[in-house]
């Protein structure tokens, strides 16, 4: 029987084993799996990894592309701007040129208009002290030209109009759209004596017209533009500048009915001027302070503010106006572009020219 024992003891070890073996077995075959498994998942991850990285490098490529591109056609776009504005800054210059070299070059013989020679009074007494004394002579171009309404031997550079209304027009303020505007936001000196580019934007000085409108009668004639491309122009025909102990006080009077702007003159009529420096305005405050620093004839403020900043707004008292662009309707704009011009009253009357003195 103990033989039989022992073998029935053995099937029962191997019998009881054998299961925990088998359990054992398993147990390796799940971990290696969930090993492996975990493998892939971080491989898996780490592919992902890369090809998110390998996206959004990708993005940043096309991102910096596309904004290399935006900048590089904002520069062209740039570029093109400022070839424009040169274009049209060189067609001005040449105009000028063309102006001023028709000036040399068109003087009666035995007369040199824009030179000085001293000594010589006679020669000098042939210098026209108005752009009228040039269109006399026969110059019918538009442009910068030198008078002399002081003295023979002072000139005065300024921009004649030669063409509206029979031309001889001498331009006292000229106004317009710039690159660079012109500051008139001026102190009492600078009024007195003249300031800016006669190509561009520019005041004539108080004592020039002073002594242009004082010897003669004299007429004054209004251009404008609104922001609306729309043009009008107001004529008057009288038009005075008392001298520096009298504030410069203005006299214009004589308003032409045909005249396509009503009459903003009517106000200044017997104004003094003021600028930042000098209030002689009727109002309690300083006008040239409250309408952007310009000097002009205010009485209480004006209707008009040529000297004003020229700007497209509803806010008036902060830009260059014309309360009466309907005659006898009030009714306030805006101005992109004007020019005060002034000529003899009397246009086919004798020539006015310079003073030896």
């Amino acid at each position: 029987m103990a033989p039989y024992c022992c073998v029935l003891l053995l099937l029962v070890v191997v019998v009881t084993v054998a299961p925990g073996e088998h359990t054992l077995q398993e147990m390796s075959s799940t971990l290696l799996l969930n090993q492996l498994a975990m493998a892939n998942v971080l491989a898996e991850r780490d592919s992902g990894t890369r090809v998110i990285r390998k996206w959004m490098d990708e993005q940043q490529v096309n991102i910096t592309s596309e904004i290399a591109a935006i900048l590089e056609n904002d520069r062209v776009v740039f570029q093109d701007a400022v070839k424009e504005i040169i274009k049209k800054e060189v067609e001005v210059l040449m105009e000028v040129v063309s102006s001023s070299a028709s000036v040399v070059s068109l003087p009666q013989p035995g007369h040199n208009i824009r030179g000085h020679q001293s000594g010589n009074t006679t020669f000098q007494r042939d210098r026209p002290a108005d752009c009228l004394g040039y269109r006399r002579l026969g110059f019918n171009a538009s442009g910068v030209y030198d008078i002399y309404p002081i003295s023979c031997c002072q000139p005065v550079s300024i921009w004649c109009d030669m063409v509206t209304s029979g031309g001889g027009w001498t331009v006292a303020l000229s106004r317009g759209p710039q690159l660079v505007p012109e500051n008139f936001a001026r102190l009492w000196d600078d009024y007195k004596s003249g300031f800016g580019n006669p190509n561009r934007e520019y005041w004539i000085g108080n004592e020039v017209l002073h002594h242009m409108t004082m010897t003669i009668p004299t007429a004054v004639r209004v251009d404008v533009e609104n922001f609306s491309g729309k043009r009008k122009f107001g004529e008057w025909g009288r038009f005075s500048v008392a001298n520096e102990s009298q504030q410069y006080k203005l006299a214009v009077e004589n308003y032409w009915d045909v005249s396509t702007l009503g009459d903003d003159l009517k106000r200044n009529n017997g104004a003094t001027f003021t600028t930042l420096d000098r209030d002689n305005d009727d109002n309690s405050g300083n006008c040239a302070e409250q309408r952007t620093g310009g000097g002009w004839w205010f009485t209480s403020c004006s209707d008009c503010t040529p000297t004003a900043v020229m700007a497209n707004t509803n806010h008036y008292l902060n830009s260059s106006i014309w309360s009466y662009w309907q005659k006898d309707v009030s009714g306030l704009t805006s101005l992109r572009w004007l020019q005060l011009k002034i000529r003899p009253e009397d246009s086919q009357g004798p020539v006015r020219k310079c003073s030896v003195e």
